[in-house]
C-alpha cells in the first residue's frame, strides 16, 4: 500500500523536489514489499522446495520488467504520462487489497506463542534485530552470499542498466527499439527458466546453482567489449539471462536455509539490503572508471570483479543440505557416544544386563548393533530426504526390501 500511495503522489507531482520525496517513498515500499514476499514465500516452503516456491515472485518480476514498458507506453500515448502512475497505483492497491484478504498470515503461530513481543519498547526490539545482524554476519557461509547478492546487483546496475545501452546505442548504432527487445529478452528467459532453475536447485543443491549462473555472467560481461555488431551483443545478452535464469532464487534460498526460523526475516532483510547497495554502486562506479579510462576496461573490471566474487563463493560457501547432514551425523555418532558411555560404566561396575544377564561379549554385541542401527538410521533418513546418495551396499540392499 505504500507503493501505491507513492505512485499517486509521483503523478500528482510538479516540482522535481516533491518527485524526488515520493521516488524515497516508492523504494521504502519495494523494499517492504520484496522483504515481505520473500519471506512469505520461504515460510511455506521447506528446504527441498524452496527454490521452487521462490521462483514464481522471480518470474513475476521479470514478467512485469517485460510487458511494463509495452504496457506504460500505450497509456502514456492514449492518456499522457501521469495516468500511467494513477493506472499503476491503482493495480497495486488492489493486488494489496486482495492479498491482505486472501493470504494467511504465517507469523500468527509464532505470535500466539510469544505474545509478550507484542508489548516490548522499540528500543529492545532494534537492539536484538542488530544482535541477530551481527551474528548473521559472523557466518562465513552468509557473508559469502552476501557479497555474491552485492555483486550481482552492482553488475546489473553497472553493465546491465548504465554501460550496456550506451555501448548499444552509441558505439553499434542500435535504435532505441532493439535495445529495449534486448531488455526484454533477458527478463523472458528469466520468466521461462526460473521455475527448471529452481528445480534443479532443490535437488542437487544451491550451489550447483549460483557458481554456474554467475560464471555464465560473468563470461557475457567478459565478452560485452568484443562486440562489433547488434548480433553479437545479443549473442551475449543471450548468455547473460541464461546466466541469471540459471542463478535466479539461488542466494536467498541459499541464505533462507542457512538461517533459523527466528533468524530467517532479518536474513532477507541483509541479503535484500547489499543488493540494494550494489545496485546503488554499480552505476557511479563503473560509470567513473568508463569515463576515466575506457567503457572496455569498465566492463573487464567488472568481470574480474564478479569471477573473484564467484571463485571465492566456490571456494568458502558450503551447501546447506551438506550442513544439516553433518549435523545429523554428528547427532547420531554423538548419541552412540552416550550408549557407549552408559554401557561401558554399566561394564565396568560389574552389573550384569539385568533382562538376559548377557556377559561382556554380548554388551560388544549390542554396543555394536546400537551404533550401527543409529548409522543406518541417520542414512535412511538422508536417502528419504533425497540429501545425500546412498552410502554402502548394505543400506541400497535394505532400501530395495518390498514393502
Amino acid at each position: 500500500m505504500i507503493s501505491a500511495v507513492s505512485m499517486l503522489g509521483t503523478g500528482l507531482s510538479t516540482t522535481l523536489p516533491v518527485l524526488l520525496m515520493w521516488r524515497v517513498v516508492t523504494g521504502i515500499g519495494g523494499s517492504a514489499q520484496m522483504t515481505g514476499a520473500a519471506l512469505y514465500c520461504s515460510d511455506i516452503s521447506k528446504p527441498h522446495n524452496r527454490a521452487r516456491t521462490l521462483a514464481p515472485m522471480t518470474a513475476a518480476f521479470s514478467a512485469g520488467a517485460a510487458f511494463g514498458p509495452a504496457i506504460g507506453g500505450a497509456l502514456a500515448s492514449q492518456f499522457g504520462v501521469a495516468p500511467c502512475f494513477y493506472f499503476t497505483a491503482g493495480a497495486i492497491a488492489s493486488v494489496g487489497v486482495l492479498n491482505y484478504f486472501r493470504l494467511p498470515e504465517t507469523k500468527a503461530k509464532v505470535l500466539r506463542k510469544e505474545g509478550e513481543e507484542r508489548n516490548r519498547p522499540m528500543g529492545e526490539i532494534l537492539s536484538n534485530q542488530m544482535k541477530k545482524w551481527r551474528k548473521l554476519s559472523a557466518m562465513p557461509d552468509v557473508r559469502a552470499i552476501l557479497g555474491v547478492h552485492w555483486a550481482l546487483w552492482f553488475t546489473t546496475s553497472g553493465s546491465q542498466f548504465t554501460l550496456m545501452p550506451i555501448m548499444a546505442s552509441e558505439h553499434l548504432h542500435m535504435s532505441p527499439g532493439s535495445v529495449g527487445a534486448l531488455f526484454a529478452m533477458v527478463s523472458l528467459v528469466n520468466v521461462v527458466g526460473s521455475q527448471i532453475s529452481a528445480q534443479v536447485s532443490d535437488k542437487l543443491g544451491r550451489k550447483r546453482t549460483i557458481v554456474p549462473g554467475l560464471a555464465l555472467i560473468a563470461t557475457a560481461v567478459a565478452g560485452l567489449p568484443f562486440a562489433t555488431d547488434g548480433n553479437q551483443l545479443t549473442a551475449l545478452m543471450a548468455l547473460w539471462s541464461v546466466g541469471g535464469a540459471v542463478l535466479s532464487t539461488g542466494p536467498t534460498a541459499y541464505l533462507s536455509d542457512l538461517s533459523s526460523e527466528s533468524e530467517r526475516p532479518q536474513a532477507l532483510a541483509m541479503i535484500r539490503s547489499m543488493g540494494d547497495l550494489g545496485l546503488l554502486m554499480g552505476a557511479g562506479c563503473l560509470g567513473a572508471v568508463a569515463h576515466v579510462s575506457s567503457m572496455d576496461v569498465a566492463f573487464q573490471a567488472n568481470a574480474a570483479l564478479l569471477l573473484g566474487v564467484t571463485a571465492a563463493f566456490a571456494a568458502v560457501a558450503n551447501e546447506p543440505r551438506d550442513l544439516k547432514r553433518l549435523n545429523e551425523e554428528k547427532k547420531a555418532i554423538d548419541a552412540a557416544d552416550r550408549k557407549r558411555a552408559v554401557l561401558t560404566e554399566q561394564r565396568s561396575s560389574g552389573v550384569p544386563d539385568a533382562a538376559s544377564g548377557r556377559g561382556r561379549g554380548a554388551e560388544d554385541v549390542v554396543l555394536g548393533n546400537i551404533v550401527t542401527s543409529v548409522t543406518m538410521t541417520d542414512v535412511m533418513m538422508q536417502k528419504g530426504a533425497q540429501d545425500a546418495p546412498l552410502i554402502g551396499q548394505e543400506a541400497e540392499k535394505t532400501d530395495r526390501i518390498p514393502k
